[in-house]
């Protein structure tokens, strides 16, 4: 099936414009934008939006404070009074300053990026460029996946792949959220294979270092946002320069690509400096008795540090088979079993040429979900109210997006190998039926599974409802205990929480506050 040039990029266009408008209509009604929940106010500045997942909502808070009050902490005169149990989960206190668990990278990127939108447009916009900037990033990503596509896969296959990216359940899902680093990561790597491919070029011209050195900052800001894929990120970096140093040219390609990382890396350093006290900090860690963060490279399940790093979880076989068999097979089972087909296809196709360049793919992608694999489904996590139960919000379904995303191209493949068997004039809307089926099970998975939008949206606006029956009947200066409410809560009430591991801490806290006259 040969497909005109045009085609892909204006399909995937208007694709752009309808996922745009379906991923951020979590937060907007589209059909009366101005009575979204976005567009309200609470003293005179937009109202918080109040977020399901505690890492997203702090991520938000950050944003919120950084962007439009100017500060990029959040400071308690309380704190050293309250042995720092004063704040909410996903945070931590350094230097009685509470300071984001870890992953600030997407609280620097996401407000450098609103702040002059905000000032361009007024505060009034703020939370309209946060609900919708992450969606607009995800809906980029496919043109970009097609482009680079092309290199290893027929036009026909990286086609249906980019278009199979926007109804992937777990990109539709995440694409929804603002204030996440995930979606971010995964159009970086997308982003820098992009500018990579443009800087092989020698029709580029002087453009090669352009290319090279936009391939190095993408490159290197999945690293800043997510340091602990730089695992995989490096080697396989290393691995790539090693198989194409016959192509990769020093002046054109290598200089342009570590000038960008090495940008990139100063800027990693004196954010992990700014939030946790020192370059190797992590709020993951408990404190030092100084008060800065607690090095990264520490572990309480290994006397190594090397070993914390590369295996925090340790390495558990019955652990990754079954979160394997969870989040792989029960909850996205029909790309799982086709995803299995393409690459069966991929690994007996018989021209020479597209061998090499697929299979030359599939190498990497198998070798970096096996890594993944291992390195995470080694882990429990119970961050879901169903405990084990495989959810689509889980953090399992964040850690595997690699994975989901990049083996699209092996279902593109089974798609094609399907069709087929059916005869000519019936294989195109045969292979658009099925495309239609896979975006219906995502929609279903999307919406309408447990821990889906249609849940979330539901408890979003629960939240609304609950913050202000506390915020009515409390003072200002109040201190609220809760177990999960921090969420929607902060910033507009201080907040000791009930999960903090250290409960005699917080009980003094509590105490101390109550013998202060504070409403507690």
């Amino acid at each position: 099936m040969k497909i005109p040039y045009k085609i892909p990029i204006w399909l995937l266009s208007a694709l752009s414009v309808i996922f745009f408008l379906v991923y951020s209509s979590l937060f907007i009604n589209w059909k009366a934008p101005l009575d979204s929940s976005i567009m309200q106010f609470r003293n005179g500045m937009p109202e918080i939006l109040p977020l399901s997942q505690p890492d997203i909502a702090i991520n938000y808070a950050f944003i919120y404070n950084q962007v439009l009050l100017g500060n990029t902490l959040f400071t308690d005169p309380l704190s050293e009074q309250t042995q720092q149990q004063l704040h909410p989960r996903s945070t931590t206190v350094i230097y009685n300053q509470i300071s984001p668990i870890g992953f600030p990278g997407i609280i620097v990127l996401l407000s450098i990026l609103i702040k002059p939108l905000v000032l361009a447009f007024g505060e009034f916009s703020f939370n309209l460029f946060m609900v919708t900037i992450t969606p607009l990033i995800a809906v980029i990503t496919p043109i970009l996946f097609y482009a680079v596509l092309k290199t290893f896969f027929p036009k026909r296959i990286a086609l249906v792949a980019s278009v199979l990216l926007y109804v992937m359940p777990l990109w539709w899902y995440y694409a929804a959220w603002p204030a996440q680093h995930h979606t971010w990561v995964i159009a970086s790597i997308i982003s820098a294979l992009f500018f990579a491919k443009n800087a092989q070029k020698k029709s580029a011209g002087e453009w090669r270092y352009f290319y090279s050195f936009l391939s190095g900052i993408s490159y290197a800001l999945a690293i800043f946002l997510r340091p602990t894929e730089a695992l995989w990120l490096i080697p396989v970096l290393i691995v790539f320069v090693y198989t194409k140093k016959k192509k990769i040219h020093w002046k054109y390609h290598i200089l342009p690509f570590c000038c960008a990382a090495i940008l990139m890396a100063i800027a990693f350093f004196i954010t992990q400096v700014h939030y946790y006290g020192h370059a190797l900090g992590s709020g993951y860690v408990i404190p030092q008795s100084t008060g800065a963060g607690g090095s990264i490279v520490a572990s309480a399940l290994f006397d190594s540090p090397v070993i914390s790093l590369i295996a925090p979880f340790g390495i558990h076989p019955l652990a990754i088979i079954k979160n394997t068999y969870q989040y792989l097979v029960t909850l996205v089972f029909p790309w799982t079993i086709l995803t299995i087909i393409g690459i069966y296809y991929t690994i007996i196709i018989k021209n020479p040429r597209a061998t090499k360049r697929s299979r030359t793919y599939l190498f990497f992608v198998a070798s970096i979900s096996t890594f993944l694999l291992i390195y995470y489904g080694s882990a429990t996590f119970f961050d879901t109210p169903l405990g084990d139960v495989p959810t689509i919000g889980t953090s399992f379904t964040r850690y595997f997006l690699f994975i989901y995303v990049f083996s699209l191209p092996f279902v593109a493949r089974a798609l094609f190998s399907l069709i087929q068997f059916f005869k000519k004039p019936v294989r195109l809307p045969v292979l658009g039926c099925m495309i239609m089926v896979l975006g219906i099970h995502g929609y279903i998975t999307t919406y309408k599974h447990v821990d889906g939008l249609e849940m979330l949206k539901g408890n979003i606006a629960q939240f609304y409802n609950e913050r202000d029956q506390v915020l009515t009947n409390t003072w200002p200066n109040s201190v609220i205990i809760t177990d999960s409410a921090d969420k929607y809560l902060f910033p507009y009430r201080r907040v000791i929480t009930t999960a903090s591991y250290e409960r005699e801490k917080s009980q003094s806290a509590i105490s101390t506050l109550l013998d202060q006259g504070i409403p507690v």
